[in-house]
């Protein structure tokens, strides 16, 4: 015989529903007005307040596009808007006149940071 806490369930089901719809605004960030991810697979742990996308990964956020196997997603725990987002595994970003590729990506949000990791290869497109 199953004993399900009904309340928990619930609250897990509207989180993961405010969090999944996930058109995430930062109002202290000119540069992030949003960003979409979807993917094969996800799940969350709500204590520790991130998520993880698995397989054929889409980002779509305002400065680029991007690709991968996996990504990881920080929430901060008051505020629940995301503060750094790890991409891994053949990771490829795309912005309007550069690409870029490696195995790891990490994005910090407030300080509009990305940084790449291992094999990394960059590709830029210059205008004569």
């Amino acid at each position: 015989m199953f004993k399900f806490d009904i309340s928990k369930i619930f609250l897990s089901i509207i989180l993961f529903c405010f969090l999944f719809s996930f058109k995430v605004s930062n109002a202290q960030n000119l540069n992030t007005k949003g960003i979409e991810i979807s993917s094969d697979n996800f799940s969350m742990k709500i204590e520790d307040s991130f998520m993880i996308f698995n397989k054929n990964v889409v980002i779509a956020y305002t400065a680029f596009n991007a690709k991968c196997d996996k990504a990881t997603v920080t929430l901060d725990k008051k505020t629940k808007k995301v503060q750094k987002v790890i991409m891994e595994g053949n990771v490829k970003i795309q912005r309007s006149n550069a690409s870029f590729s490696g195995d790891k990506v990490t994005l910090e949000i407030q300080g509009g940071k990305l940084s790449i990791d291992g094999d990394v290869k960059a590709k830029m497109e210059f205008q004569e």
